[in-house]
């Protein structure tokens, strides 16, 4: 008795320490078993992708560019019915003894040609499984947006960065503009220049995992006076760019002047554009750390921020005001304030809405795509030539004072750029005033769809110019006499690409090429390719085959 507990435990441990062997049955839904005949020829079983009973395709290939493709059925002891054309053939599949090999039992009729024979078959690989895929940076592939607040970029000397008005109508430019004026006199004059702490925030697409994407940095209008980095039409920008993949940065930067005349307006243009330069340089400078890509930067602003966002990309440092030599006030060079750092930072492309410049002559440089929406009837900021709030100060002293000092609004700026071919883009919205996305109840109207439209359209062409023609090369027309097919792609250059086969079966692959073997029993037959590239898009090119 003794004896035979002894022998019973030693068994118990023997088959418990035993390596797992793979049962045909425990072979998960997705898998690719291989083996090789005695004629040389390959035999595979796929199980089905969402397979819960043991179903799938059997074939075999040799040099052949096509083969027939079968269906099976198997229990989950091994027994195996193949059906080719209208025969059902009989197939025994068994495990291998201590390894996670299969032995295929071939009879002596079989659709394969073969000799009857047992075919050793290991597991080869799991097949890629096929999803539609969506075109980043042109349709929505986020849900949620994830938001860094007040991040600090930089200090510098101003009156104040932030003045949200939330209880007057965001449309009364007028109502606005004297509600901040009256609190400048009254406090903002009396306390003078301080420090001012210049805040950004950072919003982009949440468990978004790819570490070069372009960002779009949005500069608030206000008319020098009010305004704040999160509003209305900041947030309408944001869900609609970060959903595609986009980073968006909206910044606050110093506001106010001492209505001393049009060269304290210059003052604070010039002081937004410093701003607005430092907020880039501390872009690049983290590049790494916020996973944006550089090199595609793109710098955006309504109003007073549509002005400074133009000035910024064109304004060269021997186009300077005047105003920046003032002795009491001296303000330096473009990139003489706000922080330290020194990273040289690249503008690949402008989007002004309702915006303007004060010399048009800044605009010389061809290689910045600039993208200009404008209301005809804007008389806060003229869509041709003129000074600002010309309803506010009346025709003569409108006429007097622009003698000496105007804006040139979008279609001035757009007309001077084709001029000399620089590439440009207008949008003109007929009859519409300033913030023309806004209705008389101060709800959105369509213009808003046309404005994210087109800065969605201009952006992706910018990103995208460049690129790859991606195409597949490889044969279309293929005979039963010709060697198995192989398809690439002729334009890689280090993209991740994965290989799908319809009516047909990828047999070797990797990211530039495939090998594909044909069904000849299948009435269709393309083969897709799906390209992931360095920007985090993903493309789909395809081709159709014909066999014969």
């Amino acid at each position: 008795m003794k004896n035979k507990a002894a022998i019973a435990i030693l068994a118990f441990f023997i088959t418990a320490c035993a390596p797992e062997v793979y049962k045909f049955g425990s072979l998960p839904p997705n898998t690719v078993i291989k083996g090789t005949a005695k004629e040389g020829v390959s035999l595979y079983i796929v199980r089905d992708t969402d397979s819960i009973t043991l179903t799938g395709n059997i074939f075999a290939v040799s040099d052949a560019p096509y083969t027939e493709e079968m269906r099976y059925e198997s229990d989950y002891y091994g027994n195996m019915t193949v059906q080719s054309k209208e025969t059902a053939i009989p197939l025994k599949i068994l495990s291998e003894e201590n390894s996670d090999n299969f032995k295929v039992l071939i009879p002596k009729n079989n659709p394969f040609g073969l000799k009857k024979q047992k075919v050793t078959m290991s597991f080869s690989h799991h097949i890629y499984i096929y999803t539609e895929l969506k075109n980043r940076y042109k349709e929505y592939i986020f849900d949620s947006i994830v938001s860094q607040r007040n991040v600090l970029y930089g200090k510098a000397s101003g009156y104040y960065t932030s003045r949200n008005l939330n209880d007057v109508p965001n449309d009364d430019y007028m109502t606005m503009a004297s509600t901040v004026l009256k609190d400048i006199t009254a406090n903002v004059m009396r306390k003078g220049l301080t420090e001012q702490n210049l805040l950004l925030d950072i919003h982009q697409p949440y468990n978004d995992h790819y570490d070069k994407r372009p960002v779009f940095v949005y500069i608030h209008g206000g008319a020098f006076l009010f305004g704040d980095k999160e509003n209305r039409l900041q947030w309408a920008l944001t869900r609609e760019l970060v959903k595609r993949g986009y980073v968006f940065v909206s910044l606050n930067y110093r506001l106010g002047f001492n209505l001393a005349g049009f060269k304290s307006v210059e003052r604070s243009i010039y002081r937004g554009v410093q701003d607005a330069r430092a907020a880039l340089r501390y872009l690049t400078h983290h590049s790494n750390q916020l996973n944006i890509d550089p090199d595609q930067i793109y710098l955006g602003g309504s109003s007073a921020g549509g002005i400074i966002a133009l000035t910024a990309a064109y304004m060269d440092e021997d186009e300077k005001y005047d105003v920046v030599y003032d002795r009491k006030e001296p303000l330096g060079n473009l990139d003489a304030s706000g922080n330290i750092l020194s990273d040289p930072f690249k503008i690949s492309g402008v989007a002004a809405l309702w915006g303007a410049v004060t010399d048009l002559s800044i605009i010389d440089n061809p290689g910045i795509p600039t993208l200009l929406f404008h209301g005809t009837k804007d008389d806060i900021v003229p869509h041709q030539e003129g000074l600002p709030f010309k309803t506010g100060m009346g025709d003569f002293w409108h006429s007097r004072l622009s003698s000496n000092w105007r804006l040139y609004g979008s279609e001035m700026i757009y007309n001077h750029m084709r001029e000399r071919n620089m590439p440009a883009k207008y949008i003109a919205f007929e009859g519409y005033g300033h913030e023309p996305q806004v209705a008389i109840d101060g709800s959105f109207n369509n213009n808003i769809e046309t404005i994210n439209s087109e800065l969605q359209h201009f952006l992706f062409t910018n990103i995208t110019k460049n690129d790859p023609q991606y195409r597949i090369a490889g044969s279309v027309f293929v005979r039963k006499t010709d060697p198995l097919p192989v398809y690439s792609l002729p334009e890689w250059s280090d993209e991740i690409v994965e290989w799908h086969a319809i009516g047909g079966f990828i047999l070797n692959q990797d990211s530039q090429s495939a090998s594909v073997v044909w069904f000849d029993n299948i009435s269709e037959h393309r083969l897709i390719a799906h390209i992931y590239d360095k920007k985090g898009r993903e493309f789909k090119r395809e081709i159709k085959v014909t066999v014969y």
